[in-house]
């Protein structure tokens, strides 16, 4: 019985933080109306500069999911002792920030080069000019807001609740599905079962990190770089989303090998190379002892 009330008591405080955030987002949302209509714009305008700035308008509605999370944790759950895993003492930060970052560019990597051999991209060629390094340069702020603010939603705010009440175990399950289910309303996902799988399976390295680690910085190291390598240098959708690249790639042969619309987070080879990560992953911090056998 206790266990099922404290089930939802956590549903409760997950529906909270839904519509605190929601609440901060349309705060936000009528301040810019407001600004732009004192300001002489007209809608038209308004919408027109929205799709011009579209990664600021991902970053904006990031950090509105950071300030929820920091708001609830701090209001309901600090005083019950569990950290939300940004821990800064002793150069940790920025020592495991580009361990995470190394291993993520070294995933994908591994994942792109097996796509390319295995017959599933061709690669065109590169470009560089202005646009594409103002892309990039935009890329970098923009996926590190991202992978800060899914990390601490997911592997630092939900993990920890469920790990307060139920364990380690539980929390990396749930948090998978449920990282899994953030990214259903995006494009092509359900093309392929390889894309949803996936993602559980990159939310369960995320989370495994995350225990074995002792901290969010090696997770979000790991996701800015994944996401990045994986649109704007190597030319795949990310999670089905078309970025701006310096490689200019077109995909060839089977779906189930190029990963086809969603990017190469839709690839049976990339489930391979997240299976080999984690591997990689258990045995490094098993050989620290911070792994259970």
């Amino acid at each position: 019985m206790n266990k099922i009330r404290t089930g939802f008591i956590l549903a409760g405080k997950i529906l909270l933080l839904a519509v605190a955030a929601m609440a901060l987002l349309f705060a936000v949302c009528l301040a810019a109306v407001l600004i732009g209509l004192l300001t002489g714009r007209s809608v038209d305008q308004m919408l027109a500069l929205l799709s011009e700035t579209a990664p600021w308008t991902i970053i904006v509605q990031d950090a509105v999911i950071v300030a929820s999370v920091l708001i609830l944790y701090a209001l309901y759950e600090r005083k019950k002792g569990w950290s939300l895993g940004f821990t800064l003492r002793r150069g940790r930060a920025v020592r495991e920030t580009i361990a995470g970052l190394v291993f993520g560019a070294a995933l994908i990597t591994a994942a792109v080069l097996l796509i390319w051999l295995l017959g599933g991209i061709r690669i065109r060629g590169t470009e560089w000019n202005a646009g594409v390094a103002r892309a990039l340069a935009e890329g970098i702020a923009m996926f590190a807001v991202v992978a800060i603010s899914e990390e601490l939603l997911a592997r630092g705010y939900l993990y920890g609740l469920i790990r307060f009440s139920y364990g380690t175990r539980a929390a990396i399950a749930v948090t998978s599905l449920l990282f899994a289910l953030l990214h259903f309303g995006n494009d092509h996902l359900f093309d392929s079962p390889w894309a949803v799988l996936n993602l559980i399976l990159v939310g369960v390295l995320f989370g495994a990190l995350r225990e074995w680690s002792g901290g969010l910085w090696i997770p979000v190291g790991l996701h800015m770089a994944w996401n990045y390598f994986q649109g704007y240098v190597y030319g795949f959708e990310v999670s089905g989303v078309r970025v701006e690249s310096l490689v200019r790639v077109e995909r060839a042969g089977s779906e189930a090998v190029s990963g086809g619309s969603f990017g190469a987070e839709g690839s049976a080879v990339t489930t391979l190379v997240l299976a080999a990560g984690w591997l990689a992953a258990f045995l490094y911090y098993r050989s620290r002892g911070r792994a259970a056998g």
